[in-house]
């Protein structure tokens, strides 16, 4: 969706590199097109190595911590060092995150900024947000669930690959909203 949107608004196209909107440097990532991340060809690992993916699914399952707790200069620093593939069909979260940075920059701001004018502004969905640190999240956020009871994790910090924040009712909404007329749009 924010892709559609970005192309529309003539701020990326299909080939435009990552390098263009990130600071990768010369670094291989930074010639990863913006299309092939959308069509999952970029080449990108699912999670990079520096992450250490298995240490931290370890924490999610033990400890409900978030896996994906990087701000974007680390991300960045990651994506400086990841080891570019073939491009050929394989989902990468990481690519995903690069992708959602990439596009809020090519609009001029961050991903939050991004996601509150694309999404929940023009969907009326208030309580859409995406929190970028732990104190971003409002009161009223569920933030885990570690063994069937809800837990606090107090280090997650936003992701672009789609960690937002907003209530059931608010996310059916908006699905109503994108497929139905807008005489038909429920209130609430």
């Amino acid at each position: 969706m924010l892709y559609a949107e970005a192309v529309a608004a003539g701020e990326v196209t299909a080939s435009t590199r990552l390098g263009d909107l990130l600071t990768l440097g010369d670094a291989p990532a930074g010639r990863v097109t913006v299309g092939s991340l959308v069509t999952h060809r970029s080449g990108l690992p699912r999670l990079p190595p520096a992450a250490q993916p298995l240490r931290r699914t370890l924490g999610l399952w033990r400890h409900g911590t978030n896996p994906y707790g990087e701000t974007l200069d680390e991300l960045l620093a990651q994506a400086r060092k990841v080891r570019v593939g073939r491009p050929k069909p394989r989902y990468s979260n990481f690519g995903f995150e690069l992708l959602g940075h990439a596009l809020a920059a090519a609009a001029g701001t961050a991903y939050t900024g991004l996601v509150a004018q694309r999404i929940a502004a023009p969907l009326g969905l208030s309580t859409l947000y995406a929190p970028a640190t732990p104190s971003d999240l409002r009161p009223t956020a569920l933030i885990g669930a570690l063994a069937a009871r809800i837990t606090t994790c107090t280090n997650w910090r936003h992701r672009s690959e789609g960690g937002d924040v907003t209530t059931y009712r608010r996310r059916g909404q908006s699905l109503y909203r994108r497929w139905r007329p807008p005489d038909r749009i429920p209130d609430g």
